[in-house]
């Protein structure tokens, strides 16, 4: 039989515990990591709002730039103001997993969600 301390102190660990559950779900709810079913819509409405609050944060490589030119056989001069100005025009911004997946109507671009990267574009098909 098990000593009421114990039973003291196992409850206190599983409230710990739960507690401790509770509080990560809600921080990874607070940054678009998790959502609810009934919540998708307005997450996804948060997250594509976060990338257009970011605007002057997107930027990429001196690769994507090439990578970016030859997925989508152009030839702009400035390839972040070309895709800039595809994000505020896009279709669809939906974020998954890392990135954020800006859909257009002749192209897809990939940015990440933390440095606000682009990473590539490919044609629709």
């Amino acid at each position: 039989m098990l000593s009421n301390s114990y039973k003291r102190c196992n409850h206190k660990f599983e409230q710990k515990i739960q507690t401790i559950l509770t509080e990560s779900r809600e921080q990874m709810l607070q940054r678009n990591l998790l959502t609810t079913d009934k919540d998708h819509d307005k997450e996804q409405t948060k997250i594509s709002n976060s990338l257009l609050d970011n605007l002057d944060k997107i930027h990429t490589t001196k690769l994507g730039i090439e990578r970016i030119k030859k997925n989508l056989d152009i030839d702009v001069k400035d390839i972040v103001v070309w895709c800039k100005d595809k994000v505020k025009n896009a279709n669809n911004i939906f974020r998954k997993g890392k990135n954020w997946y800006v859909q257009t109507e002749d192209c897809t671009i990939t940015i990440n969600s933390h440095s606000f990267t682009i990473i590539t574009a490919h044609k629709n098909e």
